[in-house]
C-alpha cells in the first residue's frame, strides 16, 4: 500500500500524522516504548522537527494508536472541550 501526503506550510504536523499513521496500520515500530519508535521515525524521516502543539499530541496519544484504541471505532466528532468523541477512543484534539 502507498500512502502519499502532502506537505504544506505546516510540514511537521502532516509528518506527524504519519508517524501516527505508520504506528497505527503497520508494523514498522515495536510499540513498546514512545522513545523509541519516536526515534525510529526519526530514521525515516529525519527532518523531523514537530511544533510543540504537534509534538505534545503524538506524545499524549501515541499510546492509544500503538494500541488499536482508535481511528478504527468508527465516526469521531471533537465536542466542546476538545475530546474526540466515539466508541473505544481516547486521543485529544491537538488544540
Amino acid at each position: 500500500m502507498n500512502v502519499s501526503l502532502r506537505l504544506g506550510y505546516r510540514g511537521n504536523a502532516i509528518v506527524s500524522i504519519a508517524f501516527l499513521y505508520l504506528l497505527k496500520y503497520t508494523d514498522v515500530f515495536r510499540r513498546e516504548n514512545f522513545e523509541e519508535d519516536l526515534q525510529d521515525f526519526v530514521k525515516i524521516y529525519p527532518p523531523f522537527e514537530p511544533g510543540n502543539g504537534m509534538a505534545d499530541f503524538v506524545r499524549d496519544n501515541w499510546a492509544a494508536y500503538a494500541a488499536g484504541t482508535c481511528l478504527n471505532a468508527g465516526p469521531q466528532v471533537v465536542d466542546g472541550e476538545g475530546d474526540l468523541d466515539g466508541p473505544d477512543c481516547n486521543v485529544q484534539a491537538p488544540y
